[in-house]
């Protein structure tokens, strides 16, 4: 019984901190989250680097 009780306040500590932050972060937040383009995920290269250029070719 005690390995439960203690998971349940770590949980419960974890929960509380999560929204302490999300609390005290909100403007920054909401106006980050706001500014984010739903349709460009970062992870999409649209266009490939260009080629690096080899030293001594011109």
């Amino acid at each position: 019984m005690g390995k439960s009780k203690e998971a349940v306040i770590v949980v419960s500590a974890l929960a509380f901190a999560w929204l302490a932050i999300e609390l005290a972060l909100k403007p920054f937040l909401h106006s980050t989250r706001s500014n984010i383009d739903p349709t460009q995920d970062p992870d999409d290269v649209t266009q490939p680097y260009p080629p690096k250029e080899e030293e001594g070719e011109l």
